[in-house]
């Protein structure tokens, strides 16, 4: 029999007995396959261990190293080839995040140890009596009051919240009606009623 031609059914009617009827073949049912969606590769964009990543995290270790020197960074940003700035800061800041404690507090004293030497550079300045004090002056401040913000030294700032209501300002607006009209009376000026 050839291939693809359906096998015809036998007649098994035998004398006697009713004859059936033929039973057609079974045709099956083909349901087209629902699109699969491809599993998401790796890439070594993902990586934490391809030579990209491992780039990636040495040039934000140098912009962590730049601006422990004091860089802006808009310098750090053109000399490491970051988009701009901001970029440069975003790629620090997580870099920081992602860093131990112990590490961040060496960070800290870092920092402190070139406010330090800042502020002992305008020192004498200062002191002195020239045309450069008063600038000398107002950067030591500031940089005092950026070690303060440093080391959490500043006191929260304790802020006083007055919620008007309705009552309140018809009470003002009274006041200042019958303040206007004791002045008015005083000069002898006729105030219209309400």
């Amino acid at each position: 029999m050839a291939a693809n031609t359906p096998e015809k059914p036998q007649d098994t009617a035998t004398a006697g007995s009713a004859p059936t009827m033929p039973v057609p073949p079974v045709m099956s049912v083909v349901k087209p396959k629902a699109p699969q969606r491809r599993r998401k590769q790796p890439t070594q964009l993902n990586s934490k261990t391809s030579p990209e990543a491992i780039e990636r995290l040495e040039r934000d270790l140098e912009c962590v190293n730049l601006r422990r020197a004091g860089v802006e960074w808009h310098a750090i940003a053109s000399q490491l080839g970051y988009a701009d700035a901001s970029h440069a800061h975003h790629r620090f800041m997580a870099l920081m995040k992602a860093y131990p404690r112990e590490q961040i507090d060496e960070a800290r004293q870092i920092e402190l140890e070139r406010l330090d030497r800042v502020q002992l550079a305008i020192w004498e300045q200062c002191l002195s009596e020239g045309k450069n004090q008063h600038w000398a002056i107002d950067r030591f401040l500031k940089l005092s009051d950026q070690r303060a913000r440093l080391l959490g030294i500043n006191a929260p700032v304790r802020q006083e919240i007055t919620v008007l209501s309705e009552s309140t300002v018809d009470k003002a607006i009274r006041e200042l009606q019958a303040a206007m009209q004791a002045q008015a009376a005083e000069a002898g000026l006729d105030v219209p009623a309400e």
